[in-house]
């Protein structure tokens, strides 16, 4: 169903709220630090003494239910978080 879609002309997010109804309307994302494994500190090019964050987050529709699952590996000296609250 999705491969019918030109993902350089168009947004997955885009075709999925105007053709199937699925509203991205919340996510749940965890963030932690970690000791890079071997095969990860090669691929990112890291030194052992250099954390790594790892990141997951699962996304939810209108329904409730969950439509997205993400786990990504960042280096820690590579990656700013930045938040703005309000009271």
């Amino acid at each position: 169903i999705l491969e019918a879609h030109d993902y350089a002309k168009e947004s997955l997010y885009e075709v999925l709220e105007q053709t199937y109804d699925i509203r991205f309307t919340r996510a749940e994302q965890t963030i932690s630090a970690m000791v890079a494994p071997d095969h990860l500190q090669h691929q990112l090019s890291m030194s052992t003494s250099e954390a790594l964050l790892f990141i997951e987050r699962i996304t939810y529709c209108q329904r409730e239910r969950a439509v997205k699952f993400r786990r990504s590996h960042y280096r820690a000296g590579r990656y700013a978080l930045q938040l703005a609250l309000k009271r």
